[in-house]
């Protein structure tokens, strides 16, 4: 299976000269394993206590030094994920700050935590993608997997706005 199948022929095409040249085009920025839901399978989510017990979250501003490196270096494609980043203090400024720094972003997200504020500035600064992960159809299967009350609805009115954002 080729890895790239999933990207346009422009990306495709960039990756690939990227990889001749050994230039880290693509990087992964967990900003923070705290996430707002209890899922027993995941190897990421750590509550507060426990973040704190290892160094904390890294600040902002060491997001915005790792990522202006990586700029320099040619890097192109930024994936956001945590745990949940949308809990990271202050995501929506870091978020607008790495796009204005050219960075093309995809964001791994439960959804729950898109508001009308989180959806109009991706409206404004669009992502590349934002996944979405799903854990089920139902409140039931959300309740059984993720340990949350009404994780289904709320997941679905996050992905509700995002198109209403477009």
């Amino acid at each position: 299976m080729d890895i790239l199948s999933d990207i346009n022929p422009v990306e495709k095409r960039i990756v690939s000269k990227a990889t001749i040249a050994e230039i880290p085009i693509s990087a992964t920025f967990e900003l923070t394993p705290i996430c707002n839901f209890r899922c027993e399978m995941c190897y990421v989510r750590m509550d507060k206590n426990r973040v704190e017990s290892f160094g904390g979250i890294k600040e902002y501003d060491y997001w915005l030094r790792l990522a202006d490196e990586l700029k320099k270096e040619g890097t192109l494609f930024l994936l956001l994920t945590g745990g949940e980043p949308l809990l990271y203090p202050n995501f929506l400024g870091l978020y607008i700050a790495l796009k204005k720094m050219g960075f093309i972003i995809t964001i791994n997200t439960n959804a729950t935590l898109i508001t009308e504020e989180v959806a109009d500035v991706f409206s404004k600064y669009p992502p590349r993608r934002i996944n979405v992960t799903l854990y089920g159809a139902d409140n039931d299967d959300y309740r059984s997997v993720c340990k949350v009350e009404s994780g289904f609805d709320r997941c679905i009115r996050g992905v509700q706005l995002l198109k209403k954002y477009n």
